[in-house]
């Protein structure tokens, strides 16, 4: 599967259409026949064939275009199997929904060229089949929207809007009922399909008109003064659902869904609250743009047209759907009958519909129950003036009633100016019908009574509402009162209450003045309250609107001097939206009814105003008030204040002596008045005045007086003539391509004061300060004349800190140019890119707007337009000295990258990583992190064009080609580690896709990952840090080593080496090995090294024929190698050694090669044998690893490797020694046997060396020789092993030469068979064989010697004769041990000659006795101390042999001398040399067992009575030894012994002996009791029953 996904990605179009009905038949058939199957290879396949499916569609869209059948399937098929399964199904849908696209719009979706509205009227255009298959699609999604799995239902609801325009009434009605969705994702998709867009090229793109709320603000919210909606862009246009078509296909589906419910009930709704909401929002939306069609008035007028509306917004007002519910239709409500107020008034100025909207006003939140009283007040004024005057009246009452609600009282104060309004709109209109909604003068003064009366309010609520109720009553006309403003309030009467503030006048309970009224808003404008300063500050404003509409006489200067004074004082209002709406007021006190802010009160205020396009909507439709301009000569006299209004502004609140809040303020009134009634003359004329003061404010340090004073300056240009625009488009490209402005601030005097000159906050760059910065600036700009422009700046300066305000101010401004700015796009486009991704997010956003505006609002498309230019600016950019641009090109290069293709970044790609690199090693910690932002998106996209099965292989060698070698050269060699750690694990990622790719790029990647790996050992520092104290932590370099081989193989590098081993071929190896063999030789660095011979090693076992032709070149460096000070160095280029020697090619070219290396490495090792230096341990390494890797080329060399391995595996070092044994043990070359001729001409060799070394480790050999092969020498060898042994006992002592004794006894008893021993010679004779010394290889084997045990013995003698105790002590055992084995070489007096000087300690003399009581012996004799006993035990061994083997039997003197001596010493010595003189004893005993049993005296004297004595004297000694159990076991056989061979002796009357023989049976009689030894005692005791020893005081 995963092929035929390649296929179908790769694949050319016209190959790929033919086969796709086949194709998708077969995926189609082989889904179906495992759907059942739930088992993990099916869930796997499943998985494959859906992705396939989806792929397959992507590429042949056609193909799926009429197959709903497969749609339907795959719907169906959404959540009823395993979660994979069910992902890859959602996928697939995802892919095959463009497929669909080419479904045309059902006959509704066809717009007309009026309204952007859909016609049911205009013919289709469309095939039947295609409206077929339209009509399905539409179908299956309805029924998909009410699945109960939540995919399907946001997958429907996903077609609904790429698959259908916006007109598309069914696919609305899909999103409006997902809305109310349980799930939130599905929620969220609901929500774009509700906004108006247009499809294009798969992509969503919003409509530039209002937005689609789906929550309601609070009542406290406002518009952003300045705020931008993402655009479609200039050149499209949403088409809206038709107005009829949409309302009766709800309303029919609404019926269907609701039933039969009981009314009010959520239920009868049909839908959710929430889904009910965005119905009528979308309704009321395409509503308007319907009725912006002047002919569709007349045919709203209809009831078919317009009850079924009426029907769904009365629906939901009575219903419990909820407060957001109820506001919304109550917003519904009042637009309809601003629609036509004729028309709709009348019929809900019936008494039961006013009633019931009467009955609205104490339902849901504050907004909604305003928005019923402005009903309220438009249908009263459809009804009779008495049935008015008596509404009013109840209304009044119920807005003074404090037993009523708080909220209840607000709806009905709200109410009650909105009744009194509609009286006044009557009672000013001329064309008013006379018996209908008119109040009279009284009502009309006594419900302004009643509203200024809740102005004292105790809550905050009800003053607002009576507040904004007296603002609209005094809308329309002046306030309904008595007096004017000038006159004195009436005095009060019968204790009436005050206003509020003592400065208030009094008012009674009957009247009230414009004073009154006035004096109390103004004095509420310092109230804690936002909402009711607001509130008053417009009210104060409409009552100067109403006082301007007087026919009767003109605006009293009075009232208005009162309200200026005190909207001036609210300058220190820190709150913004105070002074926005402050502004609003002065534009309408100065413009009157011209003024743009002039807004019909009846229209739904901005806490409800949530989705009126105000650049669209008809005013009949919206309430809204459109300026103009005065034409009469009263007209232009009522707007003459306007100037005074500006002027003082200007002079009295934007100087240098006003505060920040103060110039804040200013600048908010100086935008309200140019948007609001900048098209008038007084302003006109001031139009530069107000220029030069909001240049001067751009530099301000307030973030919000910077983007007002912005925003003016864009209205200014609005306002202004030709040649104003043609000065800010050349102020704006100065400002954005260079950074300057080109105006000078008003009111400021100081030139350059201190921060005036872009200080900006360290934070974000640094900036301008000094006349030396400026100076550089301008030159490196290439315009030094622009010094004179920065000095004429004053409090204005290059905007670094301040560009938000230039960036706001041309937002607009570059909108509405973009015809005269297309010259300069080239430069501007990437400057403004840049500038989208500046660490300040203000300006970013600001910079964003311009750019969508230049570009029409497609970001994507300015990067395909100007790629080329913003590239550039970026990577210069990238090397800047300023962190924020660096930082900001590093987040820009992020963001342009993606999607790009090879052919676009080609060239750039190299520059791109250096540039990269540099900002990861920035200084600056932000743009460090920007740029690893950076390093991940071109990391990730060098990737995807690396990979062969995303992009085609030609595009991919090239991205390689240029990615690679950066990679490895700047990247891997880089002095930052974080760009070493990119760069390592980039270099893997990439070679993991590359695949063959790699090929031409193994020698150089290869070689520059071995240097590197160790240049980035993790943990190098602290590995380092351990090597220069590894005595302090007890850690040894063996140690180190190989916990830096264990860090190392962790490296990713390793991975990347494997697949480099796996690209090796014919073309690319010989390169490869001639980056290699340098690194053998001098790599650097214990991972480098272990890594070379890793990498040599894989090669060798993956590509042996290939390595093997380079064995000449690689042997020479691996075997120099093997000396390496690292052990695992040493054994991991062992190993690689072995398997190159194993892909030499067996042809006889190859033969020289291993026997080189053989003899090479034997050389290495006589070499360190000899010499004490090398590596012994890296050759036994060598051949253990060819031994295990390359047996079969060793093989033809058996003769020079069996007979090396048998002499090193008798190594005197026991490591060296251990590893040779075990190759000897596991080798398979054969034995020492089978090369015995061979491994004795080693031996010679060895011998015949100048190392002493060598010496012991040929006596080692020899000795190894006699145990292991034993007889297997052989009577061809014996003579010539043997005379190597003698031959090396004649040289001087060295160390180790103690094994040459070894050899000699281990040979003397293992080969004792077919070692000649002639007749037994008597002692002072010579032997008739003479040991020659000849040491030539050719001639040991030749003449040879033969060697008789006497030979042997005599050596052994004259060894015994060295002066070094240590091997003294092994002469003397080794005597000992030849003369046991051969008792028949009679050498006594030779031995005794030779041994009895170590058996006797040296007297001391008497002043040396006497001293050494008091003296502590020194080191040496304690050292040769236990040296001696050990020569003195094998001493009295050697004694009782030699005399043992006497020819002649032994004279009585030489006996009684020996036993002397073993008695004398027995006593004296420590058990150890007991135990040898009681076997010396034996030894003389058994000597005269052959005496005692012979017949006559002839044949040997019997033992002598003395002789006798002093044996039981010697064995009572040790029967009494209770500490040792071996001596008394000893004693009792040499009892036993001495029993058997004196049990025929006469000894006759002999004391000594008679009370010796009792007191040893006494002994043995005791011992017989003691566990230990009781056997022998009971075999004592037998062998002393009736025995001559004891009985010999009876024979006497």
């Amino acid at each position: 599967m995963p092929y035929v996904q390649w296929v179908f990605r790769q694949a050319q179009e016209a190959q790929l259409v033919p086969l796709a009905p086949v194709l998708l038949s077969g995926l189609v058939r082989l889904v179906d026949g495992i759907e059942a199957d739930r088992s993990k290879d099916a869930v796997d396949l499943k998985v494959f064939t859906y992705n396939a499916i989806g792929l397959l569609g992507k590429r042949v869209k056609s193909e799926f275009a009429n197959d709903l059948p497969l749609l339907t399937t795959l719907f169906d098929r959404l959540g009823k199997d395993d979660p994979r399964v069910t992902s890859a199904i959602y996928d697939t849908l995802n892919l095959l929904r463009e497929c669909y696209t080419t479904i045309p719009p059902s006959p509704s979706d066809t717009a007309t060229a009026a309204g952007g509205q859909a016609s049911s009227s205009t013919p289709a255009t469309t095939t039947p089949a295609r409206t077929t298959n339209a009509n399905a699609l539409q179908e299956l999604l309805l029924k998909q929207i009410h699945n109960t799995e939540h995919t399907a239902r946001l997958m429907a609801v996903s077609y609904a809007i790429h698959n259908f325009p916006y007109s598309h009434v069914p696919s609305r009605h899909i999103c409006v009922l997902a809305i109310g969705d349980q799930r939130p994702e599905v929620r969220d998709e609901a929500k774009r399909g509700m906004q108006p867009y247009i499809v294009k090229e798969g992509e969503i793109i919003s409509d530039h008109g209002p937005t689609q709320a789906t929550s309601l603000p609070s009542s406290s919210s406002k518009p952003q003064t300045g705020s931008t909606t993402p655009k479609l862009g200039r050149k499209h246009d949403v088409i809206y659902p038709s107005f009829p078509d949409l309302l009766q296909y709800l309303s029919i589906k609404r019926r269907e869904a609701g039933g039969i419910h009981a009314a009010g009930s959520v239920a009868a709704l049909g839908m959710t609250s929430a889904s009910y909401e965005q119905m009528l929002l979308l309704l009321r939306n395409s509503l308007h743009r319907y009725m912006a069609v002047r002919e569709n008035e007349h045919n709203f007028r209809s009831e078919a047209a317009n009850a079924p509306y009426r029907e769904l917004v009365e629906l939901a007002l009575g219903s419990h759907g909820g407060d957001d519910l109820h506001l919304i239709a109550s917003v519904s409500l009042l637009d309809l009958l601003l629609i036509d107020q004729s028309f709709f008034g009348p019929l809900y100025a019936t008494e039961s519909k006013m009633a019931w909207v009467r009955s609205l006003l104490f339902v849901g939140r504050n907004e909604a129950r305003d928005t019923i009283g402005r009903v309220l007040g438009i249908a009263g004024q459809h009804i009779e003036n008495q049935a008015l005057e008596a509404l009013a009246k109840d209304v009044g009452n119920e807005a003074s009633d404090s037993a009523l609600p708080l909220l209840s009282q607000y709806a009905a104060t709200c109410a009650l100016g909105y009744l009194l309004a509609g009286a006044q709109k009557t009672n000013s209109l001329p064309s008013a019908v006379q018996g209908r909604g008119r109040l009279s003068e009284d009502t009309l003064a006594q419900g302004v009574l009643k509203l200024y009366k809740q102005l004292s309010h105790s809550n905050v609520l009800v003053t607002i509402g009576a507040c904004h109720s007296l603002g609209v009553v005094g809308w329309y006309a002046p306030l309904p009162v008595k007096g004017g403003f000038e006159e004195a309030a009436s005095t009060p009467q019968n204790g009436a209450g005050t206003a509020g503030p003592s400065s208030a006048p009094v008012v009674d309970d009957t009247s009230v003045t414009k004073k009154q009224i006035v004096t109390k808003l103004v004095s509420m404008l310092s109230h804690d309250e936002r909402k009711l300063v607001e509130t008053s500050v417009s009210t104060l404003g409409n009552l100067m609107l109403g006082e301007g509409r007087s026919r009767d006489r003109l605006p009293d200067s009075g009232m208005k001097s009162a309200v200026l004074d005190g909207l001036y004082k609210l300058a220190g209002n820190k709150n913004e939206e105070v002074q926005f709406t402050v502004g609003e007021a002065l534009s309408i006190i100065g413009g009157g009814e011209f003024s743009g802010a002039v807004r019909d009160p009846f229209a739904p205020g901005d806490a409800v105003d949530l989705f009126v396009d105000r650049e669209d909507a008809a005013t009949k439709s919206a309430g809204g008030h459109h300026a103009h301009a005065p034409t009469t000569p009263e007209a232009k006299a009522s707007v003459s204040g306007l100037g005074d209004i500006a002027e003082h502004i200007l002079k009295s609140h934007l100087t240098d002596r006003q505060t920040a809040i103060q110039r804040t303020a200013a600048c908010i009134w100086l935008l309200a008045l140019i948007k609001h009634v900048g098209h008038l003359e007084p302003i006109q004329s001031m139009l530069g005045l107000i220029q030069s003061a909001f240049s001067s404010l751009l530099a301000d340090n307030s973030e919000v007086t910077q983007e007002v004073a912005a925003r003016g300056m864009t209205l200014v240009y609005e306002r202004g003539d030709e040649s104003t625009k043609s000065q800010l488009v050349g102020g704006l490209v100065r400002t954005l391509a260079s950074g300057a402005a080109a105006q000078k601030a008003a009111g400021s005097e100081e030139i350059l004061p201190q921060g005036a000159m872009g200080a900006a906050p360290k934070s974000m760059g640094g900036g301008l300060s000094t006349y030396k910065e400026l100076c550089s600036v301008a030159s490196d700009m290439g315009k030094p004349d622009l010094i004179y422009q920065f000095l004429q700046l004053s409090s204005h300066h290059a905007l670094w800190n301040s560009r938000k305000g230039a960036a706001f101010a041309a937002t607009a401004l570059a909108d509405k140019a973009a015809d005269q700015l297309a010259p300069f796009l080239p430069n501007l486009v990437p400057k403004l890119y840049r500038y989208s991704f500046d660490p300040n997010p203000k300006i970013a956003s600001s910079m964003g707007n311009i750019l969508r505006a230049l570009i029409g609002g497609e970001p994507r498309k300015a990067l395909d337009l100007y790629w080329r230019g913003i590239l550039k600016e970026i990577l210069q950019g990238m090397g800047s000295q300023q962190w924020r641009i660096r930082e900001a090109c590093c987040a820009a290069l992020a963001e342009a990258l993606s999607g790009r293709s090879i052919d676009q970044i080609g060239d750039e790609l190299p520059e791109m990583y250096q540039m990269a690199f540099r900002a990861l090693d920035d200084i600056k910690e932000t743009v460090r992190k920007a740029a690893q932002g950076t390093l991940r998106t071109l990391g990730g996209l060098t990737i995807r064009m690396c990979d062969p099965s995303y992009s085609n292989n030609r595009d991919a060698k090239r991205a390689l080609d240029s990615a690679l070698p950066l990679l490895l050269h700047k990247g891997l060699v880089h002095e930052a580690a974080e760009v070493r750690t990119f760069a390592m694990g980039q270099i893997s990622k990439v070679a993991k896709v590359a695949g063959p790719l790699l090929v031409p790029h193994v020698p150089d990647l290869a070689s520059s990952l071995l240097e590197a790996l160790a240049a980035l050992e993790p943990m190098g520092g602290e590995f380092n840090y351990l090597a220069l104290h590894a005595e302090k932590y007890n850690v040894t370099e063996e140690q180190l080593d190989s916990a830096r081989m264990a860090v190392s193989r962790l490296s990713p590098l390793n991975d990347t080496l494997e697949l480099c081993a796996k690209q090796v071929d014919s073309s690319n190896i010989d390169e490869l090995m001639s980056k290699l063999v340098p690194l053998i030789r001098g790599g650097v660095g214990l991972a480098t090294r272990a890594g070379v011979a890793k990498f040599i090693r894989q090669l060798a076992q993956s590509h042996g024929d290939e390595v093997g032709k380079f064995s000449s070149k690689l042997l020479p460096p691996l075997l120099h190698s093997l000396d390496d000070r690292s052990a695992l160095v040493r054994k991991g280029f062992a190993n690689t050694l072995s398997y190159v020697v194993k892909s030499i090619p067996t042809k006889a070219t190859g033969a020289p090669q291993v026997n080189d290396v053989i003899q090479k490495l034997m050389g290495k090792y006589r070499d360190a044998v000899q010499t004490g230096e090398g590596n012994k341990d890296a050759v036994a390494v060598a051949f253990s690893e060819l031994m295990k890797n390359a047996v079969s080329s060793l093989l033809p060399f058996q003769k020079e490797v069996v007979p090396f391995l048998y002499f090193a595996k008798n190594d005197p070092t026991e490591s060296i020694s251990k590893i040779f044994q075990e190759i000897w043990t596991d080798s398979s070359l054969g034995s020492a046997r089978v090369y015995l001729r061979e491994v004795i001409l080693v031996v010679h060799d060895a011998l015949q060396s100048n190392s002493w070394v060598m010496k012991q480790q040929a006596a080692l050999t020899l000795s190894a020789l006699g145990q292991e092969v034993g007889r297997g020498i052989g009577e061809e060898y014996i003579n010539v092993v043997l005379k190597l042994v003698l031959d090396g006992l004649r040289t001087r002592t060295y160390k180790g030469k103690e094994a040459m004794l070894t050899a000699l006894s281990s040979i003397a008893v293992s080969c004792k068979e077919i070692i000649p021993t002639p007749a037994p010679i008597p002692s002072g004779t010579t032997s008739s064989s003479t040991v020659s010394s000849s040491s030539s290889p050719s001639d040991i084997f030749t003449n040879v010697t033969t060697i008789t045990p006497k030979d042997m013995v005599l050596s052994a003698i004259n060894e015994s004769k060295r002066s070094d105790l240590e091997y003294r002590r092994h002469a003397v055992n080794c005597l000992a041990t030849v003369l046991k084995t051969y008792p028949c070489v009679d050498l006594y007096n030779e031995v005794k000659e030779a041994i009895l000087p170590n058996l006797v300690e040296e007297e001391s003399t008497p002043s040396n006795s006497g001293s050494s009581s008091n003296t502590e012996p020194d080191a040496e004799e304690m050292k040769q101390k236990p040296l001696m006993m050990m020569i003195r035990s094998s001493g009295y061994e050697a004694m009782g042999y030699a005399y043992a083997a006497q020819t002649l039997p032994p004279t009585h003197e030489c006996t009684l001398d020996l036993a002397t001596l073993l008695a004398t010493q027995f006593a004296i010595s420590i058990w150890k040399i007991q135990l040898s003189i009681l076997t010396a004893y034996h030894s003389l005993i058994m000597k005269h067992s052959s005496s005692s049993s012979s017949s006559s005296s002839s044949s040997g004297a019997p033992l002598p009575s003395d002789v006798i004595v002093k044996i039981l004297e010697s064995i009572s000694w040790g029967l009494d030894n209770a500490k040792y159990s071996e001596i008394r076991k000893a004693s009792l056989e040499t009892l036993i012994d001495l029993a058997n061979v004196t049990r025929t002796y006469q000894i006759g009357q002999d004391a000594n002996i008679s009370q010796l023989g009792h007191k040893v049976h006494d002994q043995v009689e005791t011992l017989r009791k003691d566990a230990t030894v009781a056997g022998p005692a009971e075999k004592a005791k037998a062998a002393l029953d009736n025995h001559p020893l004891v009985n010999a005081m009876q024979m006497s």
